[in-house]
């Protein structure tokens, strides 16, 4: 969450344990106060596209005929649509909590007047981007075609096995409960020479100008009262425990970029001390699997 307003973000810093608490565990009050949260931002999410492009050219990955695989893509196809049109063959779209109304590859939202009015502005956009007659075909293929898929679960419980060839997550592995897992189970469903590309952030999403405020938590504290699965759950995992589980799990790191901040928090639970990288707020991992 980004707080531009210097009132309510000293009131949020000073009031930041019993408004994670009440924000995780009380629905109603949530849904009035931060009903638009979690609304996807599709031109960042194009300019992230834009990214990891550039980044498959630079080391030689081919997105044309392949099998695309996105983690947690929200309430957006923006990065399932890009892909779609740089040639991929197929795009799967797996969220265990999604917040589009699009499931089980239906494209009939019109119950949800939100997403729906959402997925316009999105497609207009890409109109723009692409030009009105080339988005409107490449739309209709992609439909008529059933050339997404979603599926609403855990990355290690699907069964795939050796069927993808690429895996793309945004801002996702920092909500994901049991990231060995599923980083594990990734190995599983791409295929040998498979790459994943996988952009974290590590920074505390209560307040992005405090991005390590969630360090003076203890585990228990952290994990009962102040984040909840499906709602606000972050893993506060740290970059280098993270490229760990990914070289354990039989991937080679072939790009890294880390983006440091300034570590200004005071209080630090004995939880995190004496790690050297609390500074890291995101990570960008692109790796491939050989088996």
């Amino acid at each position: 969450m980004q707080l531009n307003n210097k009132f309510l973000s000293s009131i949020f810093n000073a009031f930041d344990m019993p408004l994670r608490f009440v924000y995780s565990h009380f629905s109603p009050i949530r849904k009035m106060l931060y009903k638009k949260l979690y609304s996807s931002d599709y031109k960042s999410l194009d300019e992230k596209f834009n990214y990891f492009d550039t980044l498959f050219k630079q080391h030689n990955v081919n997105i044309n005929d392949k099998i695309v695989m996105e983690v947690g893509p929200g309430n957006s196809l923006i990065l399932a649509y890009n892909f779609l049109f740089k040639g991929a063959k197929k795009v799967i779209l797996v969220d265990k909590y999604p917040l589009n109304s699009y499931k089980n590859s239906d494209f009939d939202i019109k119950k949800d007047k939100l997403q729906l009015n959402y997925f316009i502005r999105e497609r207009e956009f890409l109109k723009l981007k692409i030009g009105t007659e080339n988005a409107e075909m490449l739309f209709s293929n992609i439909e008529k075609q059933n050339l997404i898929e979603f599926i609403a679960s855990d990355l290690d419980e699907i069964k795939f096995e050796n069927e993808v060839d690429i895996i793309v997550s945004n801002s996702v592995f920092e909500h994901i409960y049991n990231p060995k897992n599923s980083i594990i189970a990734s190995a599983g469903i791409l295929k040998n020479n498979g790459i994943a590309l996988h952009s974290v952030d590590l920074r505390d999403h209560y307040n992005f100008k405090r991005p390590f405020l969630f360090y003076k938590y203890s585990e228990k504290v952290w994990e009962k009262y102040l984040t909840k699965l499906g709602v606000s759950y972050t893993n506060r995992l740290r970059a280098n425990h993270l490229k760990d589980i990914f070289l354990d799990a039989g991937f080679q790191i072939l790009y890294k970029n880390e983006i440091n901040l300034p570590l200004n928090e005071k209080k630090i639970n004995s939880h995190f001390k004496g790690r050297s990288d609390l500074d890291i707020s995101q990570i960008d991992l692109l790796l491939k699997i050989q088996k």
